[in-house]
């Protein structure tokens, strides 16, 4: 049974209702009504059937911009203190996994509002963003995984790419390819092994709870579908100085290309976004 239309999440009757509820209800009890709103499985999974069923539960005019996500990650914050998210729970996995099909929400809320025909995903985000504060120092260094096989590097979907993570506010994550497509482990428009291995997801953590509330679930929480991909996927190392040849600064090793290192290739893809954010 869907919710009602009035009921989706980000309409105005919703907004009403939240309001409402956030004065009578414990963190963890608004999360479950959310998730009751959303019917949310305890595993996302590769039904593309399912996939929009979900999505229809967000009203179409949510923005990535709406207050509605900063309440939402300041109620995550409260229902999960320090290190209990990545404990076990429906609810644990329900919230973790929520964040991934936020960001599958956000994108297609940018595709919906700002793309044209004949756009890349890249090119309608440029477009939203003008005039916004959005971020690219995050290097997304882990969204650039890929796989080495008896020393040779298989990339997802066989296909090389210099992946731009975009952050809005912190916690609006967005993932774009060297084609210009977002990256989302789902994707109405058609999966890719890339986006379910190199995805963008909604943030809770901001700068002082990243780690415990947007990583640490990763490893219990994350759908099947997706752990099961991920075998055998690496992200390039951190190490910045040394002879570590897997490392993301590494001009020689197999994250690089064309003799740059990724960090190179990722600060010019970020330089030319910004551009083209200017000229939107």
């Amino acid at each position: 049974m869907h919710p009602s239309p009035s009921l989706t999440i980000g309409s105005p009757h919703f907004h009403a209702e939240w309001t409402q509820k956030r004065q009578l209800l414990t963190p963890q009890e608004l999360l479950t009504w959310i998730m009751s709103l959303l019917q949310m499985p305890e595993d996302l999974t590769e039904d593309p059937q399912e996939l929009q069923r979900l999505l229809a539960c967000f009203d179409p005019d949510l923005a990535p911009h709406d207050r509605f996500w900063k309440d939402l990650v300041k109620l995550v914050q409260q229902a999960f203190p320090k290190n209990t998210l990545d404990q076990p729970g429906l609810l644990n996995r329900q919230v973790h996994q929520l964040r991934y099909l936020i960001s599958i929400q956000q994108a297609q809320y940018v595709r919906n509002h700002f793309r044209e025909s004949g756009m890349t995903d890249r090119e309608a985000l440029a477009r939203y963003l003008k005039g916004r504060c959005y971020t690219l120092w995050d290097s997304g260094r882990l969204h650039q995984k890929l796989s080495l096989v008896e020393g040779r590097r298989v990339y997802p979907d066989n296909q090389a790419s210099v992946n731009l993570k975009v952050l809005y506010h912190q916690r609006v994550e967005l993932i774009l390819d060297s084609q210009g497509r977002f990256l989302n482990i789902l994707d109405p428009e058609g999966m890719s092994e890339a986006g379910t291995i190199n995805g963008a997801s909604f943030n809770y953590g901001g700068f002082c709870r990243h780690r415990d509330l947007d990583i640490a679930p990763i490893g219990r929480h994350d759908p099947r579908f997706r752990r099961k991909k991920l075998r055998g996927f690496r992200s390039p190392t951190k190490e910045r100085w040394g002879t570590d040849s897997n490392s993301f600064w590494s001009a020689h090793g197999p994250y690089s290309q064309s003799g740059q290192s990724l960090a190179s290739l990722v600060k010019r893809s970020a330089r030319d976004f910004r551009r083209l954010v200017r000229k939107s």
